[in-house]
């Protein structure tokens, strides 16, 4: 969106310094980062509420995952500690469904910070960005190019399948009981996708290099997350 003005490279090291202390921090940088990405998204508009609510229904069952090894298999106190001894041991503890909670909505948060950088963000926009953040990679015999183009094309393939996978979920009976023939027409539908491709050249666009002072984005965000992190 060319309302969201920050060079896609200062967006791009903002989602990692983002990501990186919501998912190795607990409480407060948690809440810091929900507030900061819940306004950004609502400043986004509607499209980035979409985009958002499709991955977070996507991951939905890692979400589920991650809070049943959370409440369950985290030692502690039971939440009802009153309650009779053969029902303790199915009772899910207090210190598990604290970090249970922390962990879901922290992959949350960061699915709609990179729901929020995809909406703004063009995929050219994002392969010079990548390109411009790989070079140190050519330090170690490693091609930029190569790792920015393959990395922008998969996430456009994941969301073109995802968007597949949904239509074909959408069939007759319940998905689960069409596993197979649900992932079996995917994988035939990407082989013959493949296969029609024709074999383009991508340029890789040249653009401006971030203004000085749009670095003090990440710099403010690393500041921020690590002072609410030193009043734990």
């Amino acid at each position: 969106m060319s309302a969201f003005s920050l060079h896609p490279i200062i967006r791009i090291i903002s989602l990692l310094v983002l990501a990186s202390a919501v998912a190795l921090g607990a409480w407060p940088q948690f809440l810091v980062g929900a507030v900061l990405v819940g306004f950004l998204c609502i400043w986004l508009g509607e499209e980035c509420r979409r985009a958002s609510l499709r991955m977070v229904r996507r991951a939905r069952w890692l979400l589920l995952s991650i809070t049943v090894v959370y409440f369950w298999f985290t030692p502690g106190l039971a939440v009802w500690p009153l309650a009779p001894t053969a029902l303790l041991g199915w009772l899910p503890s207090v210190d598990g469904m604290l970090l249970g909670a922390l962990r879901a909505g922290a992959l949350v948060v960061i699915i709609v910070a990179v729901s929020a950088l995809r909406v703004s963000t063009t995929q050219l926009q994002l392969l010079a960005a990548l390109h411009s953040l790989a070079a140190p990679l050519a330090w170690f015999g490693v091609a930029r190019e190569r790792v920015a183009v393959r990395t922008t094309l998969t996430l456009a393939v994941v969301t073109e399948m995802g968007e597949k996978m949904s239509i074909a979920r959408a069939g007759a009976g319940p998905w689960y009981a069409r596993a197979g023939e649900v992932a079996s027409s995917l994988f035939q539908g990407a082989l013959a996708r493949a296969e029609a491709a024709p074999c383009e050249p991508i340029t890789i666009p040249k653009q401006r290099r971030a203004p000085l002072w749009q670095w003090l984005v990440p710099i403010a965000l690393t500041v921020i997350m690590g002072g609410v992190g030193a009043l734990e």
